[in-house]
């Protein structure tokens, strides 16, 4: 499914035609905080993902997005080869069923919304949708995918698309914290850090109110490295609560590295990494590296919190 629709974006024929208007929402996303508010404030994590066009991130990229699509390589290039940016928020719906439910957009130019328009419009297997928030989109014939064309982004969602009722609010400290990042987000809920902290023999409640994360390409390996040192900001109540709990990591760091299941070891290495640091109400954690493979896990791990 997910093919299909990146094939009638994609057809060479669409390249043809140059003008095209897109659905009202995409219009006004001109900013990262007004990308981010296109997704609703229930995800379990938000993405931003940089396509910088070196080897290593570029690698990066597509390992991400092959985890949630079925996009063959070659027209997995040709739909990132038009994009700058990839914003996305990953849902864990439990009470309905549906895990793994994800909204992506992807922002560049040069997109065929005309003429994509004019392929699903002849396809049997979608339908036109109108709303008053969105204008027009597509949904398939399944109601599974929805999609909105422009010519500086596409959004593809198995969700219902957002009217902003209640819109993701961006960390303050995040805008400042991802550059230079290849893919950075944050966790709008903690919960998962209690577990990881119990099942490592760290029986201590953190007050987190979010956590960020960045991954960077690793300095002095070169764009074929492969490897990508990790960043993590946890925003705490205040800084007395950031402080004690840098003291209390950096104790546990001297005891024995604990038996764990293979993601939350992952996350071990990574936070006992590096020795705590202290910035006002935060605490940064930095220093660890991870494979683009590794950040994939994490990421849909965080996905299913």
């Amino acid at each position: 499914m997910i093919s299909r629709i990146f094939f009638l974006l994609l057809c060479p024929l669409f390249a043809l035609v140059s003008c095209a208007t897109g659905p009202k929402q995409i219009k006004e996303l001109d900013s990262t905080e007004k990308n981010f508010a296109l997704f609703s404030a229930d995800a379990s994590v938000y993405l931003a993902i940089d396509t910088v066009d070196t080897v290593q991130t570029r690698a990066l990229v597509d390992t991400v997005i092959s985890s949630f699509s079925t996009l063959d390589d070659k027209r997995q290039k040709q739909i990132l080869d038009k994009t700058k940016t990839i914003y996305m928020a990953l849902y864990n719906d439990d009470d309905d069923g549906q895990k793994n439910r994800w909204t992506a957009m992807l922002r560049g130019g040069g997109y065929p919304a005309l003429t994509s328009a004019l392929g699903l419009s002849l396809s049997s297997g979608w339908k036109k949708i109108k709303d008053p928030a969105w204008g027009d989109y597509w949904q398939s014939a399944s109601g599974d995918i929805n999609l909105a064309i422009g010519q500086e982004a596409v959004i593809i969602s198995t969700g219902a698309l957002q009217t902003n009722e209640s819109a993701a609010q961006v960390p303050q400290a995040f805008l400042e914290f991802q550059n230079g990042a290849a893919i950075s987000g944050w966790l709008p809920s903690v919960g998962f850090l209690q577990t990881f902290l119990s099942s490592s023999g760290i029986p201590i409640q953190v007050p987190a109110k979010e956590i960020l994360f960045a991954m960077r390409p690793a300095s002095g390996l070169g764009d074929e490295g492969g490897v990508y040192e990790t960043s993590f900001r946890l925003e705490m109540q205040n800084a007395s609560a950031a402080k004690g709990i840098a003291a209390m990591l950096a104790f546990a760091r001297m005891g024995g590295t604990p038996r764990l299941a293979p993601q939350l070891q992952m996350l071990y290495d990574i936070f006992f990494a590096a020795t705590p640091r202290v910035e006002g109400s935060a605490l940064l954690l930095d220093g660890g590296t991870m494979s683009a493979d590794q950040i994939t896990r994490l990421i849909l791990f965080f996905s299913l919190q």
